[in-house]
């Protein structure tokens, strides 16, 4: 299945691309003259004696099978794609405008752009269609009140993409308790079970099957990322938030089943972003209400 994610929205990828390309780039030109300053200072010696051993009886060291002095291949094409990424991020950065750069950075709900308290907000209206001109927002995140039923989604989601392909639209689709597409009766999807009870099963291959199934419909509803799994764990019994959204415990556990996930959502075309902050799942306080400490 094509990630349409990747292909219409390249912007924030070639973003993560650049600043890793940068830091590794880094590292690399540091890497050499760090090796040998480790491999001469931990030289003991008993090493120098075996060497020079070694010289005595003429045995040689060849350049190439010098640990400290290889140099990994270079990937075929590899310069080429890394120059490719980084003219299209300057082409695409380049004639964005400040407002347009400093609006990547919010993620609104539709109705934000009509300041609709009731945020019941299902379709664009030509007035926030004009509205979104001056307040050009990276991305719009939808609610269960949001939702109507399957063509009416896909027809919100078409028009956002329409008035800026690079913006996202995301929801939180976790299956379980935090569902909005899925306990909307509108909407014929599979039902999954809380994640507490996937990961009761110990069955990852369960994990992977959610995140690709319910990737699956987000990727043909319209919606680019899914603010799930959930990655806490749940230690704190008294925890009002995290509960058996989270894959019990267990770390370890919940590692596997998240990583799962995640996997599925990928290769369903949905970008998946982790929650909540580390530690929510250990608090004893509902963070959408007040403040929590760890």
């Amino acid at each position: 299945m094509m990630n349409r994610c990747t292909k219409k929205k390249p912007f924030p990828i070639i973003l993560l691309c650049l600043t890793l390309s940068i830091f590794l780039a880094g590292c690399y030109e540091k890497t050499p003259d760090t090796a040998k300053d480790v491999f001469v200072s931990e030289t003991t010696k008993e090493d120098k004696e075996d060497l020079a051993s070694a010289s005595e009886e003429g045995v040689t060291s060849s350049e190439e099978d010098d640990p400290v002095e290889t140099i990994a291949p270079a990937i075929p094409g590899k310069e080429d794609a890394d120059t490719e990424v980084l003219d299209e991020y300057d082409r695409i950065v380049s004639a964005m405008s400040l407002r347009e750069k400093v609006g990547t950075l919010f993620w609104i709900r539709p109705e934000s752009l009509i300041a609709d308290k009731e945020g019941k907000c299902r379709s664009l209206t030509s007035e926030m269609k004009r509205n979104y001109e001056k307040y050009p927002a990276g991305g719009f995140v939808l609610f269960a009140k949001n939702l109507k039923d399957e063509k009416t989604l896909i027809d919100l989601t078409s028009d956002i993409h329409k008035m800026n392909e690079r913006a996202f639209v995301a929801i939180d689709e976790e299956g379980g308790t935090i569902s909005r597409i899925a306990k909307c009766d509108a909407f014929d999807v599979e039902q999954f079970p809380d994640m507490e009870e996937i990961a009761l099963a110990g069955d990852e291959g369960e994990a992977y099957r959610l995140g690709i199934t319910i990737g699956g419909y987000l990727h043909e509803y319209g919606i680019d990322a899914d603010f799930a799994p959930v990655a806490d764990v749940n230690t704190n019994p008294d925890n009002p938030v995290i509960g058996k959204r989270a894959f019990g415990d267990d770390p370890y556990v919940a590692a596997g089943m998240v990583c799962n996930v995640i996997d599925g959502l990928h290769d369903a075309g949905v970008l998946s972003c982790i929650k909540h902050f580390p530690g929510h799942g250990d608090t004893v306080s509902d963070t959408h209400i007040e403040y929590a400490e760890t």
